[in-house]
């Protein structure tokens, strides 16, 4: 019960839109805009992982990442594997 509603009060919290904060100039003057909301910002991070581990060539955590949950751009995430020539397959027992 208890795990059930964590689930619902976090998908909850990621649903509340709020306004997009100002951009704002970094230290170096060039503008920058923050990440409008935390399912924005986990989306930059997990393809931001996906690229590093596919620079690396370390697939083995190329294959948890992209196993488990995550938030990677569909889109981005589809054109560094095919030009990193990394493919995965089901496993066998799902192929009939």
């Amino acid at each position: 019960m208890l795990s059930k509603l964590n689930k619902q009060d976090e998908e909850s919290y990621f649903e509340k839109s709020t306004s997009p904060p100002p951009v704002e100039e970094d230290e170096d003057g060039i503008k920058r805009e923050p990440a409008t909301s935390f399912k924005e910002l986990g989306q930059i991070i997990d393809t931001t992982l996906l690229k590093a581990y596919l620079l690396t060539n370390n697939n083995a955590l190329v294959g948890s990442l992209l196993r488990l949950p995550n938030l990677v751009h569909l889109s981005e995430g589809e054109k560094m594997l095919t030009n990193h020539k990394v493919f995965f397959s089901p496993p066998a027992h799902d192929i009939m």
